[in-house]
């Protein structure tokens, strides 16, 4: 028996699809696995060169630089694809007795893996391109509190290169956020703890997951309103082996319902409350004053001779002149007076724990003021009030109230016109 024949007898009795290599690296047979899973004949693959043999039965270029790698090195190894499928080439030299007689080369099947890799490369590769696009600012920290992940949304917002940060720790990235190190959500997420109270301006959290604002925040030398979200990420077996959080500047957002807020309470030329909030307001004052039994006094007021006043100087004269009356009132009123503008010259005044005579002297206060304010316009500027002093013994509505005091300043506004004839 030939030296060789018992290698050869293993090779066609193995399950895994093998070919025997002369010294020279050229086929001398094949197992009936590989003929079979190739669709080959014995004689056609005789003698051929294995970088031939790989070169037209399998995609790539081989050479023999190739070949001579991976029969000269048992832990080396190449990959290579036929009809969709992939196959791992290792190559064993034959020596017996201290001849070396040839080479046993395996095609083991890794289909499967292969192909998990590649899906997983590719998912691999989508989630980083997602987490590159996202609009957001978002970064991951390990759980040694070393950032890990910086998307281009982080560069943009802070001016901080992924370079610059990647691999850093000790509270790093809350610099470009905060101007110092600091604890932001990603490390209580990570830690399972809820910020302490003045770190941010309101905290949720929901299971593991916490979220929250914060006016504290300078990006880029501007001070900031910023909402972020941070959660931990898990191991396989379990365990917290990172965190993650979203941020997102909300300034230009805050600034926005600051102004619709404005918009929907206040009076657009003269910056008083409206009609809408002056209710609102109101029904606290009363549901106040009937709780602690404190008064309290609301004044109508009307502005005498706005008509003429817009009709001989003009409505933009008109306009100033009721945004100088608004100012006049609330300079002279106290912090928890109350003013709005309920109609073109219509002002009303509400007047917290104050009733009678009290209420009534602050009111001609600033009538007082008001002249003194506009002496020198070519016009006279007063105006007439009627007042309703609240009882909490008898209750009553927000509209019950204007009008019973709108009536008062109607008679109030008759008597000066029968007096000036």
């Amino acid at each position: 028996m030939k030296k060789d024949e018992c290698s050869k007898e293993f090779i066609q009795n193995s399950p895994v699809c093998a070919i025997y290599l002369s010294r020279e690296k050229k086929v001398e047979f094949a197992n009936e696995t590989l003929l079979g899973t190739f669709k080959l004949s014995k004689n056609s693959i005789k003698g051929i060169p294995l970088n031939v043999f790989l070169a037209k039965h399998f995609t790539g270029y081989f050479s023999e630089q190739d070949i001579t790698k991976i029969c000269d090195n048992k832990s080396k190894h190449i990959i290579v694809e036929a009809d969709e499928k992939y196959f791992r080439i290792q190559c064993f030299p034959v020596n017996i007795e201290g001849e070396h007689l040839g080479f046993v080369v395996f095609f083991t099947d890794i289909t499967e893996e292969e192909r998990t890799k590649k899906r997983f490369a590719r998912e691999k590769a989508m989630l980083n391109k997602i987490i590159k696009f996202i609009p957001d600012m978002l970064f991951a920290i390990d759980k040694k509190g070393k950032v890990i992940v910086w998307n281009r949304a982080a560069e943009e917002m802070t001016g901080v290169k992924k370079e610059e940060i990647l691999g850093k720790g000790n509270y790093e990235y809350a610099i470009p956020i905060y101007g110092k190190r600091r604890p932001l959500l990603i490390d209580y997420a990570l830690k399972n703890k809820v910020p302490e109270k003045g770190m941010y301006l309101s905290v949720k959290k929901k299971g593991d997951t916490i979220s929250g604002f914060t006016d504290k925040a300078k990006i880029r030398g501007k001070n900031a309103v910023l909402w972020g979200k941070a959660s931990p990420f898990y191991g396989k077996n379990g365990t917290v082996i990172g965190a993650i959080e979203i941020v997102r500047d909300i300034t230009e957002m805050k600034k926005m319902e600051e102004r619709l807020r404005y918009l929907a309470e206040r009076d657009p030329l003269t910056g008083v409350f409206n009609r809408r909030q002056l209710a609102i307001l109101l029904e606290r004052e009363i549901e106040r004053s009937n709780r602690t039994n404190t008064p309290l006094t609301i004044f109508y007021i009307d502005i005498d001779n706005m008509k003429e006043i817009n009709d001989n100087f003009g409505h933009a004269e008109g306009d100033n002149l009721l945004k100088t009356i608004a100012s006049v009132f609330t300079e002279g009123l106290r912090k928890i007076d109350i003013v709005a503008r309920i109609g073109g010259d219509e002002f009303v005044v509400v007047l917290p724990s104050a009733k009678g005579k009290d209420a009534v002297r602050l009111i001609e206060r600033l009538r007082k003021k008001l002249r003194e304010r506009l002496k020198d316009k070519p016009y006279d500027v007063d105006f007439s009030y009627g007042a309703y002093e609240f009882n909490p013994l008898t209750p009553i509505s927000v509209e019950k109230m204007l009008t019973e005091s709108d009536t008062k300043m109607y008679k109030m506004k008759k008597s000066k016109k029968q007096n000036t004839k």
